[in-house]
């Protein structure tokens, strides 16, 4: 008992000795950061922009950048994206040496010191946010200067239709320099695989449905033109599932058309399982036209989901017209014939006056049918007929409509 007693004591002392050690050094590595700071910032101006790297071909101010994209929020045609841009750049004014015992190899800038930024924005898309807290600046002994901030974009996008009903995403953002054009400042996208690529997507920022398929990166037209401003691209394409939209909107559409045909395989005197045929995928259909969500129709935006809906409207109003048109010339009519009351003259000679008797009034109904011409004729039949012209024209559809949209 009393050797583990000895042992948790010369630990704790071991721990306390090298705490006390490890503390020390971060303090005074604090301390020769902060002389270094104080130092390369003593007649630093950062309205200036750095001068060009010596043996340079060119004067520009080359910035590497990279993006990270941690969520996608699809809306209609627009796309709001929180991403994280990733720059470097070298500024000389601002390198520094150290001894490598000390064992800093790179000094983080705070807030309260402003240094010289590219201006970095992106065309063609609407700035809603930037997290100051999550901006910082580090700057290596070379002069390097590796930035990071946190914003929020809006941006569009474009659709490109897959089968079935689903539409895959492509959405390109652009940077440039508001201030600076290329003679001062040239962007160029960062490629050092495997461990720096030019755009992160994480998988937990996709939308639902949607999965990551590729990006391309490159250099705006006329990038390198004299008095331009430098301008990068970078084009993110988001695949659809085919999977979830084949389960989810394009067999249970299909299933419910099909379904208001059934009535066309039911007798006529089957009033109610035809009723409920005719009628019931025709409202479906117009509810989900009308109170379908924003969700649901952005999902479904450029991949011609619309132009099949509209077609399931049409056949399933048709053959509830079809249903009405079976009822009306399949029916019978009924006419009632009244035969008028006749008169008899009492001739008995028993009787002294004549007697004019009413016999009793009789009823006569018929059953006729109506009377049938070709037009008649042919409505009568119209179930055999719609039997084959629905099924028919969907297929028809489907085949024109997925050459023409997908193919």
């Amino acid at each position: 008992m009393k050797s583990f007693q000895r042992f948790f004591v010369i630990l704790f002392f071991i721990n306390f000795i090298f705490g006390q050690h490890f503390a020390q050094e971060k303090q005074r590595q604090h301390g020769v950061k902060t002389q270094i700071i104080h130092r390369i910032f003593s007649d630093y101006d950062p309205s200036l922009r750095p001068p060009p790297q010596e043996g340079s071909e060119h004067n520009s101010i080359v910035v590497m950048a990279s993006l990270v994209i941690s969520r996608i929020n699809l809306d209609g045609q627009m796309a709001e994206m929180d991403i994280t841009l990733k720059q470097q750049w070298l500024d000389n004014r601002l390198s520094y040496q150290v001894d490598p015992r000390e064992g800093i190899d790179e000094i983080r800038i705070d807030s309260s010191r402003v240094i010289w930024t590219p201006k970095t924005y992106f065309p063609k898309s609407k700035l809603i946010s930037i997290e100051p807290m999550d901006t910082s600046y580090v700057v290596e002994p070379s002069g390097f200067i590796r930035s990071k901030e946190k914003l929020t974009l809006q941006t569009s996008i474009e659709n490109t239709p897959s089968f079935p009903f689903s539409s895959d995403k492509a959405i390109t953002l652009k940077l440039s320099s508001k201030e600076n054009r290329i003679e001062d400042v040239a962007y160029v996208w960062s490629h050092a695989p495997p461990a720096l690529k030019p755009v992160t997507v994480f998988d937990f920022a996709l939308p639902m449905g949607y999965s990551f398929k590729e990006a391309f990166a490159g250099d705006c037209v006329g990038n390198y033109t004299i008095g331009s401003h430098s301008c990068i691209y970078v084009t993110i394409h988001l695949e659809g599932s085919s999977g979830e939209s084949l389960i989810s909107s394009f067999i249970p559409s299909l299933l419910l058309l099909i379904s208001s045909w059934l009535h066309f395989f039911i007798l006529p005197t089957w009033s109610v399982p035809r009723t409920i045929s005719a009628i019931i995928p025709f409202i479906v259909f117009i509810c989900v036209a009308l109170f379908s969500n924003n969700w649901f129709w952005s999902k479904h935006l450029g991949s011609g989901f619309q132009y099949w809906l509209l077609f399931c409207i049409v056949l399933s109003f048709l053959s509830f017209l079809e249903y009405f048109l079976v009822i009306i010339f399949n029916g019978k009519r009924k006419e009632m014939h009244y035969i008028l009351p006749q008169s008899t003259q009492n001739n008995n000679s028993l009787t002294n006056n004549n007697e004019v008797k009413v016999t009793n009034i009789p009823v006569e109904i018929d059953d006729q049918s109506l009377s049938k011409t070709k037009c008649q004729k042919f409505l009568q039949n119209i179930d055999i007929i719609s039997r084959i012209i629905f099924p028919l024209a969907t297929i028809v559809f489907i085949l024109l409509f997925s050459i023409f949209n997908y193919f």
